[in-house]
């Protein structure tokens, strides 16, 4: 959700690989529910994360002064096992090993970080959201 579209035209999703957007509603300025009509923006796939933009000469409409007032619906994600990164699922297993290994409900020492490898895999696939 958003509390207004934004002044420059472009939304950026924060989960990462965007599939498809399903749809955006929002509350228009007397409060009443809408849906913005594909035809004002497009959709961009294939960058991380995947953007929301307008076409050309289209403007993002009016909304209501509230929060949460937009809604955008998606979906994010591998569309099978197959198109998973094989780094991914490599730090899966890294994962389990590292908690099975320390799976006792108490220990002597304190675990305040995770094995280096995992970290930097996990840092590969890393997508930041500037807001």
């Amino acid at each position: 959700t958003l509390d207004a579209f934004p002044v420059r035209g472009c939304l950026e999703l924060p989960r990462a690989p965007l599939q498809s957007v399903t749809e955006i509603a929002y509350l228009d300025s007397a409060g009443d529910a809408q849906i913005v009509d594909t035809a004002v923006y497009g959709v961009d796939t294939s960058s991380e994360p995947g953007t929301i933009f307008l076409k050309n000469s289209q403007v993002w409409p009016s909304t209501f002064s509230q929060q949460g007032a937009i809604t955008i619906t998606y979906i994010a994600g591998w569309p099978n096992y197959a198109a998973i990164p094989a780094s991914l699922k490599m730090l899966i297993l890294l994962l389990i090993g590292h908690f099975y290994e320390h799976r006792e409900a108490t220990i002597e020492k304190a675990l305040t970080e995770i094995p280096n490898g995992i970290e930097r895999l996990f840092w590969l696939h890393r997508v930041e959201v500037l807001r």
